[in-house]
């Protein structure tokens, strides 16, 4: 697999840029990537991109989206794009080298629903995927949706638009998820705050209200054009297409136990 481009950049790569905006935001909370992003965050390009790989689920699927277009960089801006927000790049992915890639590189019991994507139903080489199929909250939502739930929502990517800004943070409407007992859906949109920056560094340049926005957790990752958001919305979607029929399959094995 691809390592690292360990080439000079420059001090605005978009790609490195692109990725650090997206990633940083699990990376406060503890849950992947290295100590010391929030340092590297402030850094040159190179660093981050040396330790890129640390993030070693969304290393997977930049590694097999480039790999698929040519053995590109990981963190072409393009590559990038396509992984957090989503575009035509992801169709150059063959869905079975993307499952298994995903397996070599994610094994255990804490696998998601991973074990139960064939590759007729062509999953996409995008965040929203990882965290809706392959991170094990998905499969503990039949014990306590709420903590869960609360978990596979703030991680994907969602679309928004800027209602309102208050000094550090704006009020955001999106959709978020929602859970019936049985299945995942895209629920109807509700406004939450989201900060755009932190000290010493802006994450975007400051929103203003009807601004359509990509949020991680809560943060403001980047500037969506529509079509951008209705691509995300979409490719949301047909993620949901996928893990929902798992989910039956899940509830009926553990029926028959």
């Amino acid at each position: 697999m691809l390592t690292p481009d360990r080439r000079t950049r420059r001090v605005d790569d978009p790609g490195v840029t692109t990725f650090a905006r997206y990633a940083f935001a699990p990376n406060e909370l503890g849950y992947c990537g290295p100590e010391d992003f929030v340092e590297l965050l402030h850094g040159e390009p190179s660093r981050i991109a040396e330790r890129a790989n640390e993030f070693e689920g969304a290393w997977a699927y930049l590694v097999t989206l480039a790999e698929a277009i040519g053995n590109r960089d990981p963190l072409d801006a393009a590559i990038v794009h396509a992984y957090w927000v989503g575009d035509d790049l992801l169709a150059q992915v063959d869905p079975q080298v993307l499952l298994d890639n995903l397996r070599a590189r994610i094994r255990g019991p804490a696998t998601g629903l991973l074990h139960s994507v064939a590759a007729a139903a062509k999953p996409p080489a995008h965040h929203n995927f990882h965290v809706l199929a392959v991170y094990p909250w998905v499969t503990l939502l039949h014990v306590d949706d709420t903590t869960p739930l609360s978990i596979l929502q703030n991680c994907c990517i969602r679309a928004g638009e800027v209602e309102s800004v208050h000094g550090d943070v704006a009020r955001v409407s999106r959709r978020e998820l929602s859970f019936d007992g049985a299945h995942l859906s895209l629920g109807s949109p509700t406004t939450a705050p989201a900060r755009w920056r932190l000290p010493g560094h802006e994450m975007i340049a400051e929103p203003v209200a009807g601004l359509s926005v990509s949020l991680h957790w809560d943060w403001i990752c980047g500037v969506l054009e529509p079509s951008e958001a209705a691509q995300l919305e979409m490719i949301t979607q047909r993620v949901l297409d996928i893990v929902n029929p798992c989910l039956d399959a899940l509830r009926d094995g553990r029926r028959t136990k």
